[in-house]
């Protein structure tokens, strides 16, 4: 008999102070049918030893945090979280090619610099203004 192997959970780390960030999120937790994410402002878990980001990680770009080691920050985070939710390798493998990594970051850039601009949702921390660090 076989042992199945049980697929890898992630945390989500991303501005809570950001609508627009925070509508990303609830679609992500829409697209994952498994439970495999859970999401946590950084405002809350910043200096948790658990995550081991700072003031300046939370600032400058998102996080994806997975239960077996991998951890990703901005275009690269939401490869790992694809991986995770589809519980495939190909989105990670694919986000790290050159061209394709170049413009991930690029396209992850511009919105995480404009994303003040974009329409979301009420944010899970009030009274913040949305953080664009770099």
């Amino acid at each position: 008999m076989a042992t199945q192997v049980a697929s890898p959970r992630v945390t989500l780390i991303f501005d809570g102070t950001c609508g627009f960030c925070t509508r990303q999120v609830r679609y992500v937790h829409k697209f994952d049918r498994h439970n495999r994410v859970t999401s946590e402002p950084c405002q809350f878990v910043q200096h948790d030893p658990r995550y081991g980001l700072q003031d300046v990680d939370c600032g400058e770009m998102a996080w994806a945090i997975a239960d077996d080691g991998r951890r990703a920050g901005g275009a690269q985070a939401f490869t790992l979280l694809a991986s995770v939710i589809l519980d495939r390798q190909w989105p990670v493998t694919v986000g790290r090619l050159p061209v394709i990594k170049q413009a991930l970051d690029l396209g992850y850039r511009l919105i995480a610099t404009n994303r003040y601009r974009f329409p979301g949702d009420t944010p899970p921390i009030e009274g913040g203004s949305c953080r664009v660090d770099g």
